[in-house]
C-alpha cells in the first residue's frame, strides 16, 4: 500500500491499474479511495488486492467513443491481447467532447459566416463559442466581446441555454430586439449521446410580418365591406375601372 502511495505522489494521477505477474490487468485503485483507507486506519503494509476494484468491462483500442459512453462502467480499461494500455473516464470523454466543440468552432469560422441566418453556439458550461457575421448584424454586437463569455449574461431573456437542461430542440421562438421581429430555432448539440452545447440559427422575419400584418388588414377591410354591401337593400354593383363586376 505505501508503494502504490508513493506512484500516486510521483506520477501526479487519479488512478492506477494494477497487474498480475503475467502484466495481465487484474484490476484499478483510485487515489481517493486510498487516501481515504488511509485515513480510516487501514493498514499501510495490505496487499492492493484488497482494496482494488475489479470485474471491470473492457473496451479494445479501435473502439469509438460514441460506442463507450453509453456503458455502465464510469471507468474502463483498455486491453489488447491481455495487456492493458490504459483507462478510460467518462469525465475524460466529456472533456474531449468540449475541445473538440472548441476546435469545430474555429475550423468552420467562414463557413458559418457565410450563412445569411445569425448562428449562436455555446458549449455545456453556457459559454459562448460561435457568434457569426450575420449574428453580429442581427443584435449590433462584435462577436470579439461575447466569445467565451455566458450566454445568459449577454442574452439575459434567451433561451438558448434552456437546451442544455431539457437536451431537447425548441419550437419556433419569435422575438423582438431593436425594432425587429427575429424567429430562433434551438437544438442541442450531441456527442456520444451527451449534450455537449447547444446551438441557434436566427432569422429577421420583420419584411414577412409587416406582409402577413398588410394581408390581415386587407382581409379585414374585404370583409367589412362585403357585410356593408349584403346588409343594403339598395342594389349596388361594385365594378373596376374596365367596368368588370367584382361584388
Amino acid at each position: 500500500m505505501k508503494e502504490v502511495a508513493c506512484y500516486f505522489l510521483q506520477y501526479d494521477v487519479d488512478i492506477l491499474p494494477v497487474v498480475d505477474m503475467n502484466n495481465s490487468f487484474i484490476g484499478y485503485i483510485g487515489k481517493n479511495q486510498l487516501y481515504k483507507s488511509i485515513g480510516e486506519g487501514i493498514n499501510p503494509d495490505t496487499p492492493v488486492q484488497k482494496l482494488m476494484i475489479s470485474n471491470l468491462m473492457s473496451v479494445a483500442p479501435e473502439i469509438e467513443l460514441e460506442e463507450i459512453y453509453p456503458l455502465t462502467n464510469s471507468i474502463m480499461p483498455i486491453i489488447k491481447d491481455k495487456k492493458i494500455l490504459g483507462l478510460i473516464t467518462r469525465k475524460a470523454i466529456v472533456s474531449y467532447s468540449n475541445l473538440d466543440i472548441g476546435n469545430i468552432s474555429g475550423q468552420t469560422e467562414e463557413a458559418f459566416n457565410a450563412i445569411y441566418n445569425g448562428i449562436i453556439a455555446i458549449d455545456r458550461e453556457d459559454k459562448i463559442l460561435i457568434f457569426n457575421k450575420a449574428a453580429e448584424d442581427l443584435f449590433n454586437i462584435d462577436r470579439s466581446s461575447v466569445l467565451n463569455r455566458p450566454y445568459h449574461e449577454v442574452f439575459p431573456t434567451g433561451k438558448l441555454h434552456q437546451i442544455l437542461e431539457n437536451k431537447k430542440s425548441a419550437s419556433n421562438h419569435k422575438f423582438s430586439h431593436d425594432h425587429k421581429t427575429l424567429l430562433a430555432m434551438n437544438s442541442p448539440i450531441m456527442v456520444a449521446g451527451q449534450v455537449i452545447g447547444a446551438v441557434s440559427s436566427i432569422q429577421d422575419i420583420s419584411k414577412l410580418e409587416h406582409v402577413s400584418d398588410e394581408l390581415k388588414y386587407t382581409k379585414k377591410l374585404k370583409a367589412e365591406v362585403d357585410a356593408i354591401i349584403e346588409a343594403s337593400f339598395d342594389s349596388i354593383f361594385v365594378t373596376d375601372a374596365k367596368a368588370n363586376v367584382l361584388s
